[in-house]
């Protein structure tokens, strides 16, 4: 009996998990194309709003205005210009864990410089007065052989990176190896596809597998 009631909870836990992997997509598909300047604030859905910092950019491939824009990507994007990056929190200042997201380097100016590292782009974690938490670097995708910068994926599931916002930014790599955070604005980036779930989904979840668990000790 407990084997059975078993995997039917263990099937309940990974309907979960599958509604919480799909939950919290922040997208930008929904906005309109638009320019935002530095301290601009963009509800960019129900639940989450992002504060600009520096020059930002929603739109697509074609909205894109810069010399070189990524591609792989058909969809809206966030487009972090001129040194410029973004802060994320939920509108009830809410905790929120990241999971992951799509990424492209946006070239300030026309490069051909394929498989050749150029930045990173970092990500910050605030609690929920302000301080400042940690701090993660990731290398931005790296331009291809045939001369065009492509969306990647970074899955940071397990970094277990979470706080009450989220700071984006980038860094270049100067002559000298060394990536730096302000850079003639010659830091950008676009990114899509912020995998943030919300707290329901991964409540349940929990809460599945702490059934699980009391199963397992009332069988024995």
């Amino acid at each position: 009996m407990f084997k059975n009631m078993a995997k039917r909870l263990v099937a309940a836990c990974g309907l979960l998990l599958s509604a919480s992997s799909q939950a919290g997509f922040i997208s930008f598909d929904d906005l309109t194309p638009n320019v935002y300047g530095d301290g601009e604030l963009v509800a960019v859905d129900s639940t989450f709003l992002l504060s600009t910092n520096g020059l930002g950019l929603i739109g697509d491939a074609l909205s894109c205005f810069v010399a070189q824009c990524p591609s792989g990507n058909d969809s809206q994007s966030w487009y972090a210009l001129n040194d410029g990056g973004f802060n994320l929190h939920r509108g009830d200042n809410g905790a929120m864990q990241l999971f992951g997201f799509d990424v492209a380097y946006v070239a300030a100016f026309p490069i051909f410089a394929p498989e050749t590292l150029l930045g990173r782009i970092l990500v910050d974690a605030y609690s929920s007065t302000g301080a400042w938490l940690n701090t993660w670097q990731f290398d931005l995708p790296t331009q291809s052989a045939d001369g065009n910068f492509y969306f990647a994926h970074i899955d940071v599931s397990a970094l277990q990176i979470s706080g009450h916002s989220f700071r984006f930014s980038s860094c270049t790599f100067d002559e000298f190896g060394d990536c730096q955070s302000s850079y003639y604005g010659l830091n950008q980036f676009a990114i899509d596809n912020i995998h943030v779930p919300t707290a329901p989904a991964l409540t349940l979840f929990v809460l599945g597998l702490a059934g699980l668990v009391s199963l397992r000790r009332r069988a024995q």
